[in-house]
């Protein structure tokens, strides 16, 4: 079947954030490859009242009839459900299903299996959902926003869709996406039986043409947030017995605690929330990018962005840091000694240096855009010659 259409299905957060960036690149890769894609956002609004908050996270006929409307007028040959909480709930699959579309879904993150979306509690990775498929756990401890109540909504959106699905009222998709190999595992045994999981990397588009020039300092960059491994590299940082300059770049709840922290330290520079082409600036110029997750993250942004530049990545071994370096850098566990000694490492200019040119050459092998969208534009073609509507679990 020769595609043209695609609809693309994406709820927005009231942040813009990596999900949202690479929603944007897919549609932008798709229609460099010839193809006709339209994109059906879903903002939060400025005001909601509870009612529309549990509607939407639910069935909204308002939203399944936008929808429909839509693949009326586009007449898609696919419709591919990025994000869908919590201002779509299950709008999209109801829609596709009245029409007959075949739909591919992104998993983007482990909403199916935890409220909260990441498996991380107290600090420390937590699985006591996904082992017993049952959420309650993460309703009373107020996993989501730290509100039961909260908790307790996202719960219930995911088992309203798994159940239409099971009586047919809701289209199930024909092919899954996961953003990585260290994520299938996880979100697999979450899907209806029988279904179609395929792993592709999210799409960038605003990277470098060329590698950067490298330099002496490690740079973070992320969320400052225990997940990210922030407390991590301070303590590990601190007990280095040689200290390149360290710079940091991000926002979010222990941005005091990384001021305080720089403000001790000559050689450590705290830059906040910098733009993408200023990031990609500092990052070029770098010894090493550090991407030091405690979760495990489904992907990494960060570290595509990085090898795009061509600086290599110092990681922890979780979730698919490890996979997305490759040969590209040093992967550690997420302790304190494991990572100091690294540090210690890489501050001998000598170290990693015929590494520049593997990072920039793993991305344009693996991770460039064309050859990313091409990959999209497969997961499609597969999507309709199997489309089915399949159980849910």
């Amino acid at each position: 079947m020769n595609l043209k259409r695609v609809l693309m299905v994406h709820s927005g957060y009231r942040q813009v954030g990596g999900e949202s960036f690479s929603v944007e690149a897919e549609v932008v890769g798709l229609r460099k490859l010839g193809l006709e894609v339209e994109l059906h956002q879903v903002d939060a609004p400025d005001r909601a009242t509870l009612g529309h908050l549990a509607q939407s996270m639910t069935y909204s006929p308002e939203a399944t009839t936008r929808l429909l409307e839509k693949v009326d007028q586009f007449a898609p040959q696919v419709v591919h459900v990025q994000n869908t909480f919590p201002w779509l709930g299950n709008a999209p699959f109801v829609a596709a299903r009245r029409r007959r579309v075949p739909v591919v879904q992104s998993l983007r993150n482990y909403r199916r299996s935890c409220v909260s979306a990441n498996h991380f509690r107290d600090a420390l990775p937590c699985y006591d959902c996904s082992q017993a498929f049952s959420a309650w756990r993460g309703v009373v401890r107020g996993c989501y926003r730290g509100s039961p109540v909260q908790s307790l909504g996202v719960a219930v959106q995911d088992g309203v869709l798994r159940g239409a699905q099971k009586l047919g009222v809701a289209r199930a998709a024909a092919v899954y996406i996961c953003l990585s190999d260290a994520m299938r595992p996880i979100v697999e045994p979450t899907l209806p039986q029988g279904s179609c999981l395929v792993v592709k990397y999210n799409t960038l588009t605003d990277v470098a043409s060329t590698a950067g020039p490298g330099g002496d300092e490690l740079v973070f960059v992320g969320r400052l947030a225990p997940e990210k491994g922030i407390q991590l590299l301070v303590d590990a940082w601190l007990s280095s017995a040689s200290r390149p300059p360290l710079k940091i770049i991000g926002d979010g709840p222990l941005e005091g605690y990384v001021r305080g922290f720089a403000e001790k330290h000559e050689s450590v520079s705290y830059l906040g929330r910098r733009s993408n082409a200023q990031t990609l600036d500092t990052v070029g110029r770098a010894r090493a990018l550090l991407a030091l997750p405690t979760w495990d993250e489904p992907f990494g942004r960060t570290v595509m962005e990085s090898l795009a530049v061509g600086t290599p990545v110092l990681g922890t071994n979780r979730g698919a840091v490890p996979e997305l370096v490759g040969q590209a850098g040093w992967i550690v566990e997420p302790d304190v000694q494991s990572l100091s000694q690294q540090i210690s490492t890489l501050a001998d200019p000598r170290t990693g240096v015929g590494l520049r040119g593997v990072a920039r050459d793993r991305f344009e092998s693996e991770f460039a855009p064309d050859v990313l969208s091409r990959q999209l534009a497969e997961i499609y073609e597969l999507a309709i010659s199997r489309s089915w509507d399949g159980a849910a679990a």
